[in-house]
């Protein structure tokens, strides 16, 4: 328990059972809970009987509702959070909905690493720098330890517009042409390696887990 100031939330059950409480007790859409169960199941401490089995689990996750008949349906997991990390992990949802499911990007690409180096940079990263981090993270897609640099990061599709159409960005211009330019990602890079995102390798930069 952490104190009545910061409740520790412990949730077990089926995942349509996690689910059913996450809508109803917690205010979260249900792609939201979704994403929740998916990031915060524990994987560590299951016994043989409740392992889980990462195929099943993202062929669920990737379903759509009503749609999944496997055996995970019947297994009983627990995932635990707080008010802390359930700020976290529903900006993490949001960024991911934003600069990843609206362009039609699987997030079972990124992998579960991926997804918890996210949540642990996510509160220190500037919404103006969301656009360039996003674009890093898609580059580290299958290789979280992936050197980048600068000239690595394109903002804008073959047309020279915005991939992120809700996005209201910096970089946008009147015709909804990216002016982002090597300066501005230069700067976003001196802003998150100063926020402890990003690091230098040499004369690249790469992830901080």
């Amino acid at each position: 328990m952490l104190g009545m100031e910061n409740k520790e939330y412990v949730i077990k059950g089926t995942v349509e059972e996690m689910l059913w409480v996450l809508q109803n007790d917690f205010d979260l859409q249900y792609d939201e809970a979704k994403f929740f169960i998916y990031a915060l199941v524990d994987r560590t401490n299951c016994d043989e009987i409740n392992k889980i089995d990462e195929t099943e689990l993202n062929a669920w996750y990737m379903s759509q509702e009503e749609e999944y008949k496997g055996q995970i349906l019947n297994t009983r997991y627990v995932i635990t959070f707080d008010a802390v990390k359930k700020d976290i992990y529903h900006s993490v949802y949001s960024f991911f909905a934003t600069y990843f499911i609206t362009r039609e990007i699987n997030l079972l690409l990124l992998g579960a690493e991926l997804v918890f180096i996210v949540a642990s940079s996510i509160k220190r990263i500037a919404p103006d720098d969301y656009c360039i981090y996003a674009r890093i993270i898609e580059m580290c897609i299958g290789n979280p330890e992936k050197l980048f640099d600068i000239n690595d990061i394109v903002t804008a599709n073959k047309d020279g517009k915005c991939d992120y159409l809700d996005v209201s960005c910096i970089n946008q211009g009147r015709d909804s042409a990216c002016t982002c330019n090597s300066e501005k990602v230069k700067l976003t890079f001196d802003n998150l390696e100063k926020d402890g995102v990003i690091k230098r390798v040499g004369a690249r930069w790469m992830l901080v887990k």
